[in-house]
């Protein structure tokens, strides 16, 4: 959970009457687990949900043992069957050998079909059955662009025509957007449910919200 690295940069350029500011924040390392990803691969609105559904996105072409249907939204599970365990099957009971098999080999003994790739995701991403997976838990780096500012002195001349000792103006936006984000679907990297830098809990699916102002700065 806890981050490699957390800081920022300031940083200004002058050049004449004419000045820009700019602020980086940053946060490089610790593992966040995205709800919003979780539930949306579970119910089709992200891109991950596609995986399995068809040749076109890596699924299987296969024909059940058990209606002799083809289906094409085949895949197999990274997983070992336990020693023991007792299949049923079309041609009768299947008992799992002593130490287990792997998904992999039971499917190719005719044991097992192949999951159908809608329903496992369906699964692993669900509310009550989910489980801690690689399409929600991830990384957690981003480069945010805080702030920049860009600000004109008026020259003296002008000032003296107005009554002013000095006038300056500026034009600045914050939280206008991030040069690295390491989340996938575009979630905000900073929406984490509490304000601990150990904080893991991405729960909400809250916007980038920026903001811009100018000012006028005068003295008389």
């Amino acid at each position: 959970m806890q981050p490699k690295f957390l800081g920022g940069i300031n940083t200004s350029l002058s050049w004449k009457n004419w000045s820009l500011r700019a602020q980086l924040d940053m946060r490089f390392g610790g593992y966040v687990a995205i709800y919003g990803s979780k539930y949306g691969t579970a119910y089709g609105y992200t891109e991950e949900s596609l995986k399995w559904r068809d040749t076109e996105n890596g699924g299987m072409t296969f024909t059940s043992i058990w209606d002799g249907k083809t289906y094409h939204d085949g895949m197999i599970p990274n997983g070992i069957i336990m020693g023991g365990e007792v299949l049923s099957t079309p041609n009768g009971d299947y008992t799992v050998a002593a130490g287990g098999e792997t998904y992999q080999a039971l499917y190719e003994k005719g044991i097992v079909d192949p999951q159908h790739g809608t329903s496992w995701t369906y699964w692993n991403n669900a509310w009550s059955t989910g489980t801690v997976n690689d399409s929600w838990f991830k990384e957690l780096n981003y480069i945010a662009l805080r702030e920049v500012a860009v600000s004109y002195r008026v020259p003296a001349e002008f000032c003296k025509k107005i009554g002013s000792k000095g006038l300056s103006l500026t034009a600045s936006g914050r939280n206008l957007g991030y040069l690295l984000n390491s989340l996938p679907n575009n979630f905000n990297p900073e929406s984490m449910r509490g304000t601990s830098s150990s904080q893991f809990m991405i729960r909400s699916v809250s916007p980038y919200v920026a903001s811009y102002t100018f000012t006028i700065n005068a003295t008389f």
